[in-house]
């Protein structure tokens, strides 16, 4: 089973779906390309996972998008997405139940639920526990070290400038310390990937 269980169906009480939610009423809702299992699997599939299969797979959803700059990596991918919710039941003009829809654009996500809001996600899909708790340490990773390597390096910068431009011994001595204590950032941040990667070579490899 997959390792995140999403509820399809929520209670809306209240909501008169002809002014906010469309009606995507079907009997093979589960079908279609939009429902969430169609959607991950064909995701999935397109972004190499040829033996990615829903009911055994690992699906994490998140709702706060990471910066990822690697989208697929071994057994793992990660699938940008909008998040849309219709009506499929309703009791005198009133919704009583909703099902979440999911499409890769912004513009169709909306167009299916009738012009509601849609929120940007992304879904983490791996075949196995491994690869997918892999894949997410590799996302943090690189996105902790641009943040660290970005400071560090303007610490640097900016220290520099303070030397060249300052008069005084402590503003010199202060500045130098500021480099030395950032270029030994950067000497642990290149030694967490060296030991990253001696763990497991292929942690860099697409």
């Amino acid at each position: 089973m997959s390792s995140l269980l999403l509820i399809g169906f929520a209670i809306m009480p209240q909501t008169t779906y002809a002014e906010e939610l469309k009606s995507c009423t079907n009997t093979y809702l589960d079908t279609k390309a939009y429902s969430y299992n169609t959607f991950i699997a064909t995701e999935a599939e397109k972004n190499g996972l040829t033996t990615f299969k829903i009911e055994t797979g690992r699906v994490v959803e998140i709702s706060e998008p990471l910066p990822a700059t690697t989208t697929t990596q071994g057994d793992a991918t990660i699938i940008n997405a909008y998040k849309g919710t219709c009506c499929v039941k309703t009791d005198s003009a009133t919704c009583t139940d909703t099902a979440n829809v999911y499409f890769t654009d912004n513009a169709a996500c909306e167009l299916e639920t009738g012009g509601t809001a849609c929120r940007a996600i992304q879904i983490l899909v791996s075949t196995s526990g491994t690869g997918l708790l892999k894949f997410y340490v590799l996302q943090i990773y690189i996105w902790a070290a641009s943040v660290v390597g970005i400071i560090a390096v303007l610490i640097i910068v900016i220290s520099g400038i303070q030397i060249s431009a300052s008069g005084g011994t402590d503003q010199i001595s202060s500045a130098k310390t500021r480099i030395t204590q950032s270029l030994a950032g950067l000497a642990i941040l290149f030694l967490s990937a060296l030991i990253l990667y001696t763990i497991n070579p292929t942690f860099f490899v697409k």
